[in-house]
């Protein structure tokens, strides 16, 4: 199991999971990260309030043209 997380807030989480974790200080890092590392068929939970717009990390694992945009 992996753990990515993004921001100030979520990084201690990313430090107690432990191995399999990497912490991002920005979305636009964990994104270019996960274009990487993404594997068809992988499953994945995105957890983050609206004011994160994880809603653009959910876009760029879709495929979205839309996932750079600014909303």
């Amino acid at each position: 199991m992996l753990f990515r997380s993004v921001g100030p807030l979520s990084l201690a989480a990313a430090e107690a999971f432990g191995d399999g974790a990497v912490h991002f200080a920005s979305v636009e890092e964990l994104i270019d990260a996960l274009n990487t590392e993404w594997q068809p068929g992988t499953t994945a939970l995105v957890k983050g309030s609206r004011s994160a717009r994880m809603e653009r990390v959910v876009a760029a694992l879709a495929g979205s043209a839309s996932a750079g945009e600014n909303h």
